[in-house]
């Protein structure tokens, strides 16, 4: 007979399942649509069409709050990915998004407007003025951090400091503690390489690049390849993990 531990255990196991399976799809979905892709920097200014950009970016618009919220660069920060961390036990990322602001990439076609909003609407990301901590944690399940999330490979070193220093940025009241827990962010600067991949949109003579029902939206600014082998090691850990948490099923609940 199984006891109501047992139960419980196998219950935390299967969720775990779950989770590995979803986080799985999502990233052999991406390596699927980028697997063969050869980013340009004179792209087709096709509508409709799925490609890859790479080039310098060009900002118009700064993204909101990049003063408080990165690292004080000098150049106007184009879009940047940001978390909330509680330092607390049993923590970890309690939210997570992106802010931007009026930016494109730089390319032999002229300039390429990109729109990363698809990224906010994909992980349910709130705005960081918006973001609330009662009720929205990352921790359950199959809720995905958009600051790890395959979709977005910003891989130089973080900006940590203490959540106290977007305190104002922030309308709501946070049940955290400002001085101790913490906000990180990953910022790209105006005319730093980056590379987009998502859908072509000519709308009124303007070219951009976006994220739609068809087509994820992806950010990166590292080499294509790197992204590849980056997406390969994120699906080998998603495997392990969902062939341990089964076998330690099997372990705890064993067949009669």
């Amino acid at each position: 007979m199984v006891d109501v531990v047992e139960l419980f255990w196998v219950g935390i196991l299967s969720l775990l399942c779950l989770y590995a399976v979803y986080r799985l799809t999502n990233t052999l979905r991406l390596y699927h649509v980028l697997f063969g892709v050869s980013p340009t920097e004179s792209p087709d200014l096709v509508t409709g069409s799925s490609v890859a950009i790479q080039g310098p970016v060009t900002v118009n618009k700064e993204a909101p709050h990049s003063s408080v919220a990165t690292d004080g660069s000098e150049s106007p920060i184009a879009v940047y990915v940001w978390r909330i961390l509680s330092t607390s036990p049993g923590g970890g990322s309690v939210a997570s998004g992106v802010e931007f602001g009026s930016f494109a990439i730089d390319t032999d076609s002229g300039e390429v407007k990109v729109d990363p909003s698809w990224l906010r609407e994909a992980h349910d990301a709130p705005i960081l003025s918006k973001v609330r901590t009662d009720g929205y944690t990352l921790t359950v399940p199959f809720r995905v951090s958009l600051y790890t999330s395959p979709y977005v490979h910003i891989v130089h070193e973080a900006t940590t400091m203490a959540l106290a220093r977007v305190n104002d940025v922030i309308e709501a009241e946070l049940n955290l503690s400002p001085d101790t827990d913490r906000f990180e962010s990953k910022a790209i600067p105006e005319n730093a390489p980056l590379l987009v991949f998502g859908e072509l949109l000519i709308d009124a003579g303007t070219p951009t690049i976006r994220g739609t029902d068809d087509t994820p939206f992806f950010i990166a600014n590292c080499d294509l390849n790197a992204v590849r082998s980056n997406l390969r090691r994120r699906a080998l850990y998603y495997v392990i993990l969902f062939t341990g948490a089964l076998l330690l099923g099997l372990v705890i609940l064993p067949m009669e």
